[in-house]
């Protein structure tokens, strides 16, 4: 009966449907399990064989989902070079001198990229990293517009199964992108902790931008316990 308890909450839930019974999506694993071995219909080895091929039909709607989201994120990105293009070409604005002209996305996302620490490995490094990213969008001035264009190319494919399911709009909105970021991987304040008297300074790191993390790794974890004074910490 293991194999029920190692498959995901979604398989089991189409598993108990395809055996004529009816899941509530509240349900935990193991009284789904309970439900799935208590049908009338179940025997061991038909239930594999259902689970499996209910697991890989699975895995290929999410690939092909996958892969619809970054066709249309890189139409995006086509779309928004193009309309970037023709707004240089237009451009004859004069400053001090010299013909000023309006960024690529190649070359804000550079310029940012520069100006941001890394896209962090541990979960409780989101919050630190976005507030980095919205430092150097406001030294860019980057607009509202290219926000979520610049995250999602810093970003890549670590978020493409998180958007999956945002709509066209949602794309569009940086402060939606970024909660789904955080959401996602946002630790809790055991984690948080712990990291935070584990942390060390990078090679790459200087002590400056060291005690800038530690104070945005102290202040997540505050956040994350509620803690908004002395007296509540």
């Amino acid at each position: 009966m293991a194999f029920l308890i190692k498959s995901r909450k979604t398989d089991l839930i189409q598993l108990a449907r395809d055996l004529d019974e009816s899941p509530d999506p509240s349900m935990s694993k193991i009284v789904l399990r309970d439900l799935i071995i208590s049908s009338k219909y179940y025997k061991e080895e038909e239930a594999k064989e259902l689970l499996e091929v209910i697991t890989a039909e699975r895995l290929e709607t999410e690939q092909q989902q996958k892969l619809e989201q970054q066709e249309q994120l890189t139409i995006e990105k086509l779309r928004l070079e193009i309309e970037l293009s023709r707004n240089v070409n237009q451009s004859t604005a004069q400053n001090n001198g010299q013909t000023s002209r309006v960024k690529s996305l190649d070359e804000i996302v550079k310029m940012v990229r520069l100006l941001t620490v890394k896209v962090p490995s541990k979960s409780d490094g989101w919050d630190y990293f976005f507030s980095s990213l919205e430092k150097a969008f406001a030294s860019e001035n980057v607009s509202d517009e290219f926000k979520p264009k610049v995250l999602l190319c810093m970003l890549g494919d670590i978020v493409s199964n998180l958007l999956v399911n945002l709509g066209e709009e949602e794309l569009k909105d940086y402060e939606s992108l970024k909660q789904v970021v955080l959401k996602e991987y946002e630790p809790s304040p055991k984690i948080c902790l712990e990291n935070f008297r584990k942390a060390k300074r990078y090679p790459d790191e200087t002590f400056s931008q060291f005690a800038s993390r530690l104070t945005s790794m102290w202040l997540y974890y505050c956040k994350l316990r509620g803690a908004n004074d002395f007296e509540s910490v």
